[in-house]
């Protein structure tokens, strides 16, 4: 689940502060980034722990061993 979570939290937190996204970069206070990035990572975590009592590894994870399995 390392995979998926990591590319999850970039993805989240890119749409949240890039402009492409929400554009929230350097408008929040430190506190403000602080709980975000707290709360980011507690969400990726309980779905990480959903994921994982029904299947064995990550959504990222098995397209990564389909690919490199080859």
């Amino acid at each position: 689940m390392s995979l998926s979570g990591y590319i999850g939290e970039s993805l989240i937190l890119s749409i949240v502060f890039c402009a492409y996204g929400l554009g929230l970069f350097g408008k929040l206070n430190a506190g403000a980034v602080s709980a975000l990035a707290l709360g980011t990572w507690i969400v990726l975590d309980l779905l990480a722990k959903a994921t994982q009592s029904r299947w064995a590894i990550g959504p990222l994870e098995s397209l990564l061993r389909r690919f490199s399995a080859r």
